[in-house]
């Protein structure tokens, strides 16, 4: 939370410069853009002003994911450590960053406000950036390395949901991974229903 509310200080001339552009300090969503046509983005007068702030927040942009990248990087070494050092079990955690990389955006996540609390993850929320020294987390096949030194670094691709085209390919798989397809299945379908029950109530 600490690093947050410094991180937060920093970005200020951004904030404001949304606000000057487009009247608020939302960030554009990842599908949004001010050249589509059916977009539904304000451009204020005061954009020109805006842009300016903008143009500043770019300057100080590299500077908060440097601060974050020190501070974070470090702990997250750490933290899988401590994680094979206190359950025992180096399998349990290298088995979740394989699972991680083998999904298809391994651990992004399609939000414009992923980047806020981007050192509170568990891998990369965003794009990994050009210069690595600026990622807040260290690279999963590193991590994977560290833990255990065979891996090929190839993941298997896992897919979130099954679809109907899979159904060959499901026979070949373990009794174990069935029954987590279930769960996972049963839980989604779960979810869904009690996101309806309170639309309903509402």
């Amino acid at each position: 939370m600490k690093l947050m509310g410094l991180v937060h200080g920093l970005s200020w001339p951004t904030i404001v410069g949304r606000v000057l552009v487009h009247g608020t300090a939302q960030p554009l969503g990842p599908d949004d853009s001010i050249f589509d046509g059916d977009s539904n983005i304000v451009i204020l007068p005061t954009a020109p002003i805006g842009i300016v702030f903008l143009i500043m927040g770019s300057v100080s942009s590299p500077f908060v994911r440097l601060i974050k990248s020190l501070i974070c990087s470090k702990r997250e070494w750490l933290a899988d450590a401590a994680a094979v050092q206190f359950t025992r079990n180096p399998a349990g955690i290298e088995g979740a960053l394989r699972k991680i990389g083998g999904l298809l955006k391994q651990g992004r996540l399609d939000s414009p406000y992923a980047e806020v609390a981007s050192h509170l993850y568990f891998s990369n929320s965003t794009y990994d950036p050009w210069f690595s020294f600026q990622s807040t987390h260290p690279p999963l096949i590193k991590r994977i390395l560290a833990i255990d030194p065979t891996f090929n670094g190839q993941f298997k691709h896992i897919m979130s949901l099954p679809r109907p085209d899979t159904e060959a390919l499901r026979g070949q798989e373990t009794s174990q991974e069935r029954e987590a397809d279930r769960l996972y299945e049963e839980s989604v379908r779960r979810m869904r229903e009690e996101a309806e029950a309170r639309e309903a109530q509402e």
